[in-house]
């Protein structure tokens, strides 16, 4: 016996090498399968298509999949989701099979938008920005899928679906968990226009849908059989206020429908209410005497299809499955349903520019290799050219170098002999005098020249900001080690950019370096 680990049993998920393989999977064209998934329940249409004359068969069965999870963002709605979708496949026997989702407005929020197709190209790309701004759907990141139409050239029918990223991971998830492959997602609002659109007398003019779930109701707006809007003013609408919305909201829509309307009425003159019979009765009660439109609710069995129901799924079958289960006698490229799985496939495949350029990149790899070789025989090339002008031009070069040699040679020996006169030479120098009266100078006094006599004397000529300054120079030159005798020559009263200084005449007679002189303190 094959003992189950433990991703194997319970409510975990199972290995991807242990599920059935796409193609043998039991969905075939005999089945189609709708899961509606609402806000505490879940819903499952089954039509299955008659291989002779007769007429198909529809098959429903309802049951309760949130106990604990807050909200389908939750990881643990996934297993509350998954554990229902389980049983659900087993009662139907669909397990591997491909089903078609129909989502709650509770977790998506459809906008439709029809016009010139320029304008509707920009208000589509605007919509994409705004949808995190639909705060009902949860924080963060939402998903956005466009279902394009053209009824004409110049007009464009678009339909946009936003949902939160998480809730459509989670609803995959517990799909996949589940053992079942999702082909479509789409809103609530969508598919039960569809089934409204096969109900027996349909107005021409527009008329609305209400889909009502738990305490709050979805509103649509129809013409034709397409949804022009999902309307829901400041939020979403209670099921108890409905009448009063809709005679305070009338006006609106119907200026709203008269848009996509030329030369018609566009009066609202209908309603037409789905969900829990109770409350849609309830509601149906509250309309009247309150407002004069035509209040009439959907019955799954008034749905004009090639199929009969079953006795005992009448209870459990709803118009948006049934609106779900209308998608199947159209091939899936004429399905005009969006598609929320577009967005998990655009997030899953493969970007095409890696694809492509690892495929390129052989032959641009050779092709640059042959564009290096011929770069470097260029460079080569060029090389060898200069090479060949600098040997021409090198007779002249070697010519004068055999001259800088020469100069050279009679250089070193002018520079010995200037060494063996500076060795004779006394040792006292025009550097060592210069260091000694730098050492001597007061802060405010500088010299304008400064001028050595026989290597023994020098003159200097200077100026002071302070008559004071020129005398300490004087003091502190006679106490200097190395001079043997300072004369102040002159001393006069002058004027510089920065005021009136002193101007003087020194004359300093040096020692020679052996001389012995009287030790003082040295100045810092």
């Amino acid at each position: 016996m094959k003992l189950l680990s433990k991703k194997q049993s319970g409510d975990d998920r199972r290995q991807r090498g242990d599920r059935r393989r796409r193609d043998r999977r039991r969905s075939g064209p005999e089945r189609f399968i709708v899961i509606e998934i609402t806000r505490d329940a879940l819903r499952a249409g089954v039509l299955t298509k008659s291989a002779g004359d007769g007429a198909d068969s529809v098959d429903a069965s309802s049951i309760a999949w949130r106990s604990n999870a807050p909200h389908l963002r939750d990881k643990e709605a996934v297993k509350e989701l998954s554990a229902a979708l389980r049983k659900l496949a087993s009662r139907h026997a669909i397990n591997g099979a491909s089903v078609h989702v129909v989502l709650s407005g509770e977790y998506c929020v459809t906008r439709v938008l029809r016009g010139p197709s320029d304008e509707i190209r920009a208000e589509l790309k605007e919509l994409e920005q705004r949808s995190r701004l639909y705060l009902a759907l949860g924080p963060g990141d939402k998903a956005t899928v466009t279902q394009v139409k053209a009824p004409s050239a110049r007009v464009m029918h678009a339909i946009t679906v936003a949902c939160h990223q998480d809730t459509l991971k989670n609803v995959h998830l517990a799909f996949e968990a589940a053992g079942l492959h999702v082909e479509c997602i789409e809103p609530e609002l969508t598919a039960l226009s569809r089934a409204a659109a096969r109900l027996p007398d349909v107005p021409d003019d527009p008329y609305l849908l209400a889909l009502v779930d738990g305490d709050s109701i979805e509103l649509g707006l129809c013409l034709d059989g397409e949804l022009l809007t999902d309307y829901r003013p400041g939020g979403r609408v209670a099921s108890a206020s409905l009448p009063e919305v809709i005679n305070q909201h009338l006006a609106r829509l119907e200026r709203y429908a008269a848009r996509f309307i030329e030369g018609e009425s566009a009066r609202i003159r209908r309603i037409y209410l789905a969900g829990d019979a109770q409350a849609v009765a309830k509601i149906k009660l509250d309309f009247s005497g309150v407002s004069s439109i035509d209040v009439r609710l959907i019955d799954a069995q008034q749905v004009q299809a090639t199929w009969e129901i079953q006795p005992d799924a009448a209870e459990a079958t709803t118009p948006a499955s049934l609106g779900g289960l209308l998608a199947a006698y159209y091939p899936p490229s004429q399905r005009d349903c969006p598609n929320l799985l577009q967005h998990l496939v655009a997030q899953s495949r493969e970007p095409v520019r890696p694809i492509i350029v690892r495929s390129l990149l052989p032959i641009a790899a050779t092709v640059l290799l042959a564009i290096g070789a011929s770069m470097l025989l260029w460079h080569e090339q060029e090389s060898v050219a200069q090479l060949e002008e600098e040997f021409a031009a090198v007779a002249s070069v070697q010519g004068r170098a055999t001259e800088l040699r020469l100069m050279r040679q009679r250089t070193e020996t002018k520079l010995v002999e200037l060494e063996l006169l500076a060795s004779q030479i006394s040792g006292l120098t025009g550097r060592s005098a210069l260091q000694l009266i730098a050492n001597s100078m007061p802060d405010d006094v500088w010299l304008r020249r400064f001028t050595m006599i026989d290597m023994d004397a020098v003159s200097l000529e200077g100026a002071s900001y302070l008559e004071a300054g020129v005398y300490d120079f004087v003091r502190w030159l006679e106490q200097a080690p190395g001079c043997r005798e300072v004369a102040l020559q002159g001393a006069n009263p002058g004027t510089s950019e920065a005021g009136p200084v002193t101007n003087f005449t020194l004359e300093v007679r040096l020692a020679e370096p052996g001389e012995s002189h009287e030790e003082v303190a040295r100045r810092e």
